[in-house]
């Protein structure tokens, strides 16, 4: 098959499963193709796709000193400098070592947090999984614990 794209589509087994494809040149859509079911102005899950783009756009930033890595993150919720979350930085959110609550694996009959953050309480996903992250306590210091 010579079209790299639709070899993403065509063999799930092997490829594993590809809902969509949209790839940007100067701003132009160069490729944009959608699996069964999806369309242009459906709402995907990037999973860990997205930290890819983060540190992307976070490396363009820092390039322009438009961003200062070891300042306090604009993150509205935390903007109360008596908030211990006032202190995180977005190095500590980069490099996943916030001190955020997190729960990686079930404890006991607690399902981990992933699954509230995608599924939610009600098997619906959170409609906005950024405040649900932002509205996470501190259970270390901000910088001393992955």
């Amino acid at each position: 098959m010579s079209d790299p794209v639709a070899a993403l589509f065509s063999n799930p087994e092997r490829m594993g499963r590809t809902d969509a494809v949209v790839v940007l040149r100067d701003g132009d859509v160069v490729v944009e193709r959608y699996g069964e079911g999806i369309g242009p102005d459906d709402t995907l899950r990037s999973w860990s796709m997205a930290k890819s783009m983060l540190h992307a756009a976070f490396g363009l930033l820092v390039d322009r000193d438009e961003v200062d890595l070891d300042a306090p993150a604009s993150v509205a919720a935390w903007a109360d400098p008596d908030d211990p979350r006032h202190a995180i930085t977005p190095r500590q959110l980069l490099t996943m070592r916030a001190g955020l609550t997190w729960t990686e694996e079930p404890v006991g009959r607690t399902l981990p947090d992933v699954v509230h953050l995608v599924y939610g309480n009600d098997g619906r996903p959170q409609p906005d999984t950024a405040a649900w992250a932002a509205d996470r306590p501190l259970s270390h210091a901000p910088g001393a614990h992955f």
